[in-house]
Formats: structure tokens, sequence, C-alpha cells
């Protein structure tokens, strides 16, 4: 521990050196920090004019995002815009001509002239996203992204965000019913993957157990973010296979054009009933905006095309044919924010509060006369009676946001703006059975982060911050399978891009990061993990249509409260989970290639990966038969804490669960994603003319374990054939047809998930599937508010079509066909 104490804060001092030596000893030069400040360098001006082929739009809005600043055009399609000297995108967008952004470069005391050019359709690469190191488009990233916009979400959102986001390359969920799902990136989720709101942690509970959701709102959402591979670097050990980044507006960024805006919308779906009305505002008062939000949600048992149990010698004679039942949701949302907006900065507040209740299906609570089998296939009868398990969620969150964008100053290189990010989450679900609490999950949280980015040189800049976060943990009732735990995180990152050449890119960053796991059982040790990250990029641009990245990164995943003390079953998992307090640091050596490249009419991304894990933490079936005794021998006594002295281990037989310990492997997690678009019909670029695209999309993933560090399997074991991790996607292969013309959308998409066949020890098969989905959408405008109608179809062909990534996959099928009619009305 000393050692490793030592190594940190040398590094912490050469990060120091490093970056005091590269901002011109920036560090002599606090004590006159206000001083060279106050020798301001002049903004520059960049104006133009935003058109359509020759044709000037009058309805566009023009901002830059890194610095706060948007304007809406005149009536001549012209803007301008004043701002600190640097290299920035700059963005633009009308409802009636679609998106445009262009790189600008604001010149000291100059004015700079451009012309946006608006294409009438989102063409894939043009969106910006703000999740990676800095604000840069998807095709100039050093990671593999996706980005979905509120225009997307308002035919795909559903109510949860795996459901919303699984249809994407290289994404799927876990699938635990409509009010439960969970985005998995790559074969990967649970902890490695980082769901995040306004980039700070979510705040919930759901990666703690598949059958507890995402607790956010998908359609409220501004824009959803997907960083495809790790991104530790920014994000911590939890975001060691992915990150999701909600972004709402709850909190402004920038001064609207309008004094009044916002919007109102209502769906209605046939496959559950559902009924869903949600209502956005932002109102402006000088310097001080406003902003408020809310939904309300209510859906029924959703159909299906036959029954939900997959074997038919499985299913209880009272399952009926075509229901899933106890999948019904209910759900409220509301936000409230507030923001004061200057001229070089902004701080805003916003407070949100969100409920939920939603069934999980197949998932019950038994009592403890009850005979429980792992088939499930015995004594449904005395059993029937009992309602399902319903989720009842409650969580409060309350952001603080502020940034402050530094003049140029007499020292070039310096420090370009301070950012300012703070949540505090107040989570809590009881799970219900007969309107009886039969376990209760409490999550307080709280998470803050303080970034800076700087610029060394013309040819290097970047990013230096540090992030703080603590959660206390603790789950109460007939499921407290982990006992009550406090952890503590610190941490502090650096990255740097580095201009070599005109056409070749370099971004390094490092990270470290310090956790303490503390829990109130006596019985088990208290645990602090020191972990360090780094990474590297390498893009080259040969031309304006081609980019290659080759990525590299070691990263660092620290073992959870629950992975460390787990002791109890788990009926969402249908295991008794043993932790183990002693568990290392799970490592992941990464390497990523992808190949962007755009044309007049082509449009594509390829990725390749290879993820190697070291001390992988996972769940593994123990095979002793004498698992009763054994619980001492894991620190797991019976007077685990004040609400886990039952005796567990009568629990385990009363339930009749596997057991299953987390253990510790190597592991490895190969795959690939691929999407492009061919314009069949591409617009001349004035209003009315005909655009037709056609797309396509392929993704696979392999994971396996390559060697088990646990002496509990059978000397028979088969490893060829059982070395897979559980519940690994299926390939999955897609095409679409989408076509636009004027006032008018429409797309047709058919998907392909292949027969998973490859499976661990003991996991069924699941067979392949094919899916359609189709929707059509009119925008009406009536002076400045325009109004979006559309008719979406999922499961057009009524399949019968189960994920192989759910723990519910033979017992809950997704959804069958369904209809749904959409009115947004935006003002």
């Amino acid at each position: 521990m000393e050692e490793s104490s030592m190594k940190i804060r040398e590094i912490l001092m050469s990060m120091a050196l490093a970056t005091t030596i590269g901002t011109h000893g920036v560090s002599a030069q606090l004590p006159n920090l206000a001083e060279a400040l106050g020798a301001l360098e002049a903004d520059g001006t960049i104006e133009g004019f935003v058109r359509v082929g020759g044709t000037a739009v009058t309805d566009a809005e023009v901002r830059i995002r890194e610095l706060g600043l948007r304007v809406a055009v005149g009536e001549d399609g012209s803007f301008s815009l004043t701002g600190r000297p640097g290299n920035y995108v700059l963005e633009a967008e009308s409802p009636r001509w679609g998106t445009g952004s262009v790189d600008v470069a604001i010149a000291s005391a100059a004015t700079t002239s451009v012309v946006v050019e608006l294409t009438p359709v989102f063409l894939m690469n043009e969106l910006l996203v703000t999740t990676v190191p800095g604000i840069v488009r998807q095709d100039r990233a050093y990671q593999a992204t996706t980005v979905l916009t509120s225009r997307d979400l308002l035919k795909i959102g559903q109510s949860s965000l795996g459901e919303t986001l699984g249809n994407t390359p290289g994404l799927t969920s876990t699938y635990f019913g409509p009010g439960s799902s969970r985005p998995i990136i790559r074969g990967i989720g649970g902890d490695r993957v980082k769901m995040l709101v306004n980039g700070l942690d979510v705040g919930d509970a759901s990666s703690t157990s598949p059958d507890h959701t995402v607790a956010l709102e998908p359609r409220l959402a501004e824009q959803i973010e997907v960083v495809r591979g790790p991104a530790s670097l920014l994000y911590g050990s939890s975001a060691v296979g992915g990150v999701v980044n909600v972004l709402d507006n709850a909190i402004a960024r920038d001064l609207p054009t309008k004094r009044f805006s916002g919007f109102l919308e209502g769906l209605g779906g046939t496959v559950a009933n559902e009924r869903t009305g949600s209502v956005g505002m932002t109102s402006r008062f000088g310097k001080l905006v406003v902003t408020g939000s809310g939904l309300l949600r209510r859906s029924d048992d959703f159909a299906i095309p036959g029954y939900a149990t997959l074997e038919a010698d499985h299913r209880d004679e009272h399952e009926v044919l075509g229901v899933m039942a106890n999948s019904s949701i209910e759900g409220q949302s509301g936000t409230l924010g507030a923001t004061y907006v200057g001229e070089r900065g902004y701080f805003g507040m916003s407070v949100s509060d969100q409920w939920s209740n939603y069934g999980v299906p197949g998932h019950a609570h038994h009592e403890e006369d009850d005979d429980h089998d792992d088939d499930h296939d015995e004594d449904h009868d005395e059993d029937h009676d009992e309602e399902g398990v319903r989720i009842d969620l409650d969580k409060t969150r309350v952001n603080l946001e502020g940034g402050f964008v530094f003049g140029g100053s007499d020292f070039e290189s310096g420090f370009k703006n301070l950012n300012l990010k703070f949540a505090q989450n107040d989570y809590l679900h009881e799970e219900l059975e007969e309107d009886d609490v039969h376990t209760t999950f409490d999550n307080q949280s709280y998470e803050g982060r303080v970034e800076s980015d700087h610029a060394l040189s013309d040819h290097i800049s970047g990013s230096l911050g540090m992030s703080f976060s603590a959660r206390d943990f603790k789950v109460t009732g007939d499921e407290a399978f982990v006992p009550a735990t406090e952890t503590r995180n610190k941490a502090i990152f650096l990255y740097e891009n580095v201009s070599l050449t005109n056409v070749l890119d370099l971004q390094l960053g490092s990270r470290i990061e310090q956790q303490d796991v503390n829990t109130v059982a006596k019985s088990l040790d208290d645990r602090t993990f020191e972990a360090f990250s780094n990474s590297v990029g390498l893009r080259w641009t040969p031309s304006g249509s081609t980019s290659f990245v080759l990525s590299g990164s070691r990263s660092a995943k620290m073992p959870t409260a629950e992975e460390l003390y787990a002791n109890g079953p788990h009926l969402a998992t249908g295991a008794f989970e043993v932790g183990d307090s002693n568990l290392e640091i799970e490592k992941a050596n990464s390497l990523e290639a992808t190949l962007n490249y755009t044309a007049s009419r082509f449009r594509s991304s390829a990725s390749l990966y290879n993820n190697d894990f070291k001390d992988y933490i996972y769940l593994a079936e123990h095979h002793d038969d004498d698992h009763d005794d054994d619980h001492d021998d894991d620190d797991h006594d019976d007077d685990h804490d004040d609400d886990h002295d039952d005796d567990h281990d009568d629990d385990h037989d009363d339930h009749e669960l596997p057991e299953f310990h987390y253990e510790q492997g190597d592991a490895r997690f190969q795959g690939f994603e691929f999407e492009s678009e061919f314009d069949l019909i591409q617009s001349n670029g004035s209003f009315g003319s005909p655009h037709l695209t056609l797309g396509f999309m392929s993704d696979a993933v392999i994971g396996k374990l390559t060697e088990h560090h646990d002496d509990n399997h059978d000397d028979d074991h088969d490893d060829e054939g059982d070395n897979y991790v559980p519940r690994l996607p299926a390939y999955r292969i897609g095409g679409s047809l989408a076509y636009a013309q004027g006032l008018f959308s429409g797309d047709v998409e058919v998907r392909y998930s292949g027969r998973q066949g490859k499976v661990a020890h003991e996991e069924e098969i699941t067979e392949a599937f094919t899916m359609v989905d189709a929707s059509v959408t009119y925008r009406l405008f009536s002076g400045d508010v325009f109004h979006d109608i559309s008719l979406v179809v999922r499961n057009l062909t009524n399949t019968d079509a189960r994920l192989h990534t759910s723990f519910q996959k033979e017992i809950a099928p997704l959804p069958g066909r369904e209809v749904s009619l959409v009115y947004r009305m935006n003002f």
C-alpha cells in the first residue's frame, strides 16, 4: 500500500509539473491571476449567412456551444457572433430546412466570414458529441459514438433507456420487461457501463440488479449520447465498458433567442394501451432563464404473439395467451430549473423528481414454506394466487452547474474556461407484492466535477479536471443480499490533444482514482483501492472525406460493494449470491480501430475492437455440494449486520436457489460495428425536392472467459463449450430505407438478430428473429409554431422475439405488434 501511494504521489507531481511548464508558468502567476485575466486579448467576430443552395434561411438559430453563444438569423439569413479567439464548431438549425455545421476560427480583433449550408435530412456523422473530450462531430471523435436527437426520440423514445437505445449499433439491453431495461454496450453491462445525466452519474440502483430501471425519462431528453468502449479516463471505474449520457435543458447554457418557447407532446400506443403526455417550457427574463418539464405515463400489460413461457411443459395452466402478465407501468416526472446567463458564463440549478410503479414479469417473492425450484415447474397452483412483484420508485435529484469562459490574456497559452457540476440524488424503491413491502433499496449519493480546458500552444490543447463522489447504499427486507455500505471516490484526470501535422493528431490522457468501500458488517473488512488509467489515440485525416482512428487504453474497474459483500438470495438473477471481500482491481487493455468515410452520396463508419480483461469479476456457479457449511470460510457470518442477522443458509435452503460466487478470471471481448448510408435520390437543396437513403448496419461480439481463477469447476467441465460469458448478444444485420420530401418523411427498417448458440455452461440457446419497424411523420407550420404528427409501427409482423441478453428470455418475450400515434407541438 505504501509503495502504491508513493507511485500515486509521483504521478500527481509529474502531471502537475507538466501542466505548470506547459502553461508558461501559470502556477507562478497565480498571485497575479486577476491582473493577468484583466489584460484581455480582444475578442473576434464570426459573421455570415445560413443558406440552402442559393436560398437564404430565415428561421435558423446559430450557436457555438463552447462559448455559450446563440443567435437567431436575420431576415436575409445573416448572423454575427463575438467571442474568445480560438477554433470552434459552429452549428445552425432550422425546423423547416434542417441542420448544418462548419469549423470556424475566431481571430483576435478580426472579423471572419462563413456560409453555413443546411441539409434537409439528418446525415450520419454530422451531429456533435459532448461526452468525449472536447465538443466534436461524431466522425472526429477518438471513440465510436452514437448521438440521438429529440427528433429521433420522437419516434424511438420508449419508457426505458435500454429499449430506447437497443437497436443502435453495438448496443442491446437487459430487458426485464418494459419498465426495466438497461443498456448493454458491446456485450458489457451492469457496473461497467456508466449512466449519466448531463455528465454526472444518474444516482440510482440500476447497476445492482437487472430488474431495477435506469431512473430517468428518455422522452424528456434533448439528446442522448453513447460512447462505445472504455471511457474511464473522464468518468471513472464504472465506465470501462462505455457511457450513456442523457442531456436535457433543465439548466440553460446560453440565452434562448425567444422569450418563451416549449413543446407539448402526446402519445398513444396499442400494444399496452399506453397513454403518455409531456410538456416543456423555457422562459427568458433578461439574463435569467427558467425551465420546466413534466411527463405522465400509464400503460397496461402488453400484448405478445403467443404464450410468455417459451417451453410448453413449463407453463402454468393459468397463463393467458397473448398477454405478458404484470408488465404494466405508471409513472410521472417533473423538473424545474433556473439559470443566470452572463456574457462569459452561466450558473444554474435544477430540481427533478421521478416516480414510477412498474411490474416485474416472472419475479415473485415466496413465503418460507413455498417449494420453489430452479425450473419453476412445481407448485404453481399454490403460488399463482400471489400477485407479481412491482417496484415503486421515487427519486429526487438536485443539480448545480456553472461555466465561465475566460477572455484571451497576455499569456495566450492559458486556461480557456472553468466548468463546475454537482448533483445530489435521493433514491428509494420498494419491491411490493400484494401491496406489502418485501425489500427496500435506499441509495443516497452525490457527485461533483471541476474541469478546465487549456491551450498550451496553437497545436496543443486539453483539459485538466477532478471529480469526487459518495454513495450510501442500504438494502433491507427479504432480498437484503448485501450489507449497508458507504463508498467514497475521488479522482484527477488530464488529457491533451496534439496536432502533429495537418493530417495527423494525437490524444493522450491519464486518470488517477481512489475508492474507499466501508461496510457496517463487523465481520467484513473495509477496502481501499487505487487505480491508474491511461489512453492514447491517433487520428489520421488524409482528406476531408476520410478519417482513421487507432486508439488504445488501459482501464481499471474497482470492485463494487455488491461484488465484495453480497451474501443472500437475489431472485432477479435466480441465484444465492456470495461476494468476495478479497477481490482485486479488474484491469482492461483495449484496442480499437475506426474508419469513417464520407462522400457526396455515401457515408460509412466501421469499428473493430478487442478488450482483454485481467481479473475480470463475474458470477460463477458454486459446485461444492457442501455449500451450506462453507459461508464462514468467506467471512460471511450470521451476524452480517443489523439487516442481515437472519440465517442466510436457512434462507438459501428455503429458496433452493443455486449458489453463485463472485470470482475473478481473465476474459476477452472482440467484435465489430458497421453502419452506412447511400443516397439513392439526393435532394437538390430546394424545399420539396425528394431525398431517398438506403441504410445498412451490422454488429457482433464474442466474449469468453480465457482463464478461470477458481477451484469450483468440475474436472470434466468442457472449457471449449462453456467458456463463453453468459447472455452474450447475438449478431445482427439490418437495413433501412428512409424518404424525405418537404414536410413529409418516412422510413422502414428490417433487423435480423441471429441464433445465439455461443452459450455459457447450462445456458439455453436463443433462436433468431426478424423485426420490421416503420414510421411516417408530417410537419405542419403555423407561424413560429410547428407540429409533428408521427405514426410509428413496431414489430410489424408480430414476431415472437426474445433477447439472449435478458435473464427473462424464457418467460418474457418482447412486445408484439404496436401502432403508436405521436403528436408534438413546438412553440
